[in-house]
């Protein structure tokens, strides 16, 4: 049996992409960025709930989409720092992971709006931890001149687009110290078992398991109708328990090491 004391719960959402501009039709879905704030908010009103009683709120990326100056796309991240803020409390942190989108503002300003120390970083929640990466911390946005940007052009130049399709340019990447520093941590996570991948990005989201770990990519804030798209986690000792509302679909993910 489980002991009950172990369990907790946060909230989870991906994707956002707030802007106040005229929607798009973008990969056969017609996009309302206007409507992303509204969407978001429903999500904070979830969040809210006393019974829920959230550890913390998790953030996968893509908080914005930029607008069409980079003045408008601050004024747009101002506007989703101000609901952040409605949610986040002293005791109940809010945490973030870069997206591609995100960076149609400066990354600087971007973290420390969001109040990022570091853009990949960890974190620890009762006996979990939890590992959030920035995977564009390689791209186009990268400063020339700068080390990321070199090595960038390194990758690039050893993998030419017509053999490697995922090196188009607004595809990103990881550097090779943010490697190493995953690699020590997976290295300690497979001592004490590594459990589920979570991700955003790939707005219809997606799921699937392998020799026991979980992979699961949330469905989008923006892509959802009016009842928006975000979840509640509940970790325990013997599984991890999703409950969707919205658009976002509900899992339950056995993590029991014996389970096989």
């Amino acid at each position: 049996m489980s002991d009950p004391t172990n369990f907790f719960k946060f909230g989870l959402l991906t994707d956002v992409q707030y802007a106040d501009k005229d929607e798009q039709f973008v990969g056969g879905t017609v996009r309302k960025y206007r409507d992303a704030a509204q969407k978001f908010e429903r999500c904070r009103d979830i969040f809210n709930v006393e019974q829920h009683d959230l550890k913390f709120i998790l953030q996968l990326g893509d908080i914005i989409d930029g607008n069409t100056s980079e003045r408008n796309t601050h004024e747009d991240f101002q506007r989703m720092c101000c609901i952040i803020k409605e949610i986040e409390l002293p005791q109940r942190p809010f945490y973030h992971a870069i997206g591609n989108h995100c960076l149609a503002m400066d990354k600087k300003l971007l973290m420390a709006g969001l109040g990022m120390e570091n853009s990949y970083y960890d974190f620890q929640a009762d006996s979990w931890r939890f590992i959030v990466l920035d995977t564009s911390e390689l791209g186009r946005h990268n400063t020339p001149g700068s080390w990321e940007f070199m090595e960038k052009e390194e990758l690039c130049s050893s993998k030419p687009l017509e053999d490697f399709p995922e090196m188009e340019s607004y595809n990103g990447g990881v550097s090779s110290k943010q490697v190493a520093w995953l690699r020590r941590c997976l290295e300690d996570a497979q001592e004490k078992g590594e459990k589920a991948y979570f991700g955003g990005h790939f707005h219809r989201g997606g799921y699937t398991e392998k020799e026991g770990r979980h992979f699961v990519t949330f469905e989008a804030v923006l892509d959802s109708d009016n009842a928006s798209a975000c979840g509640v986690v509940e970790m325990g000792d013997e599984y991890i328990t999703i409950t969707g509302f919205g658009d976002m679909k509900s899992h339950k993910l056995n993590v029991f090491e014996d389970h096989a």
